[in-house]
């Protein structure tokens, strides 16, 4: 895989190297430990359809856990009796940066630009939506208790985004550290007008955007490995 980066006037090519096994690995830490867990409930008369069918296509099995499913009763359909069952499981709705890795393990060399620049989320912003929360809460009467309940409900999610963004600062370290990066060569920006019009070529553009064309020529007329 190979990565290009804008350096002044010119375009500077490297060869990137990393361990899947070690990344992929990285990627499942950060699924188990940086998502946020949404409990799913609800109700239905065909376990085969929705286990066989809508969960699957809804969701990858990785975002899913703890599927269970209980009998509760029966309904009449017309001249039909069905079973009908509970069912719920727990989803893990991940940080876009799972995203980005699986891109990369899928060799996209495009998201190689958006892990270097990923922003990894700030902690500050979490403190200040807690603190107004709980100031929130103490203008809230006694006897309000739906709307206390409310504010707990939201200051428990602002605690558990505090705790996952500690968690996925130091996991994008861990990430960035798996990667490296050797030098290969290097095009002016102005050469690559004369790039594109030596072989036809109307869409390359000096920038990452770009990644996937520059890739494909300079692979075929430079020989790369």
């Amino acid at each position: 895989m190979f990565y290009f980066k804008q350096n002044g006037e010119k375009i500077e090519k490297y060869r990137i190297t990393f361990n899947k096994k070690e990344v992929k690995k990285l990627q499942d830490e950060i699924i188990d430990h940086c998502s946020i867990i949404k409990h799913v409930n609800f109700e239905s008369d065909y376990i085969p359809k929705i286990l066989d069918n809508y969960i699957p296509k809804m969701c990858d099995k990785r975002f899913l856990r703890n599927l269970k499913y209980t009998r509760i009763g029966q309904k009449e359909y017309f001249e039909e009796t069905r079973d009908i069952y509970s069912i719920e499981y727990d989803r893990y709705i991940p940080s876009y940066l799972v995203e980005i890795i699986e891109r990369i393990l899928n060799g996209d060399s495009t998201a190689i630009e958006e892990m270097l620049h990923y922003q990894v989320p700030n902690s500050t912003s979490i403190e200040e939506k807690i603190n107004l929360v709980n100031s929130e809460m103490i203008s809230i009467p006694p006897s309000d208790i739906a709307q206390k309940k409310q504010k707990l409900e939201e200051l428990e999610n602002l605690l558990k985004h505090q705790a996952i963004f500690a968690e996925i600062s130091s996991y994008y370290e861990q990430l960035i550290s798996l990667f490296k990066f050797e030098y290969v060569a290097s095009i002016l920006t102005s050469e690559l007008e004369r790039v594109k019009s030596f072989l036809a070529i109307t869409d390359i553009t000096p920038d990452n955007s770009h990644v996937d064309e520059m890739e494909k020529i300079l692979k075929k007329y430079n020989k790369s490995d």
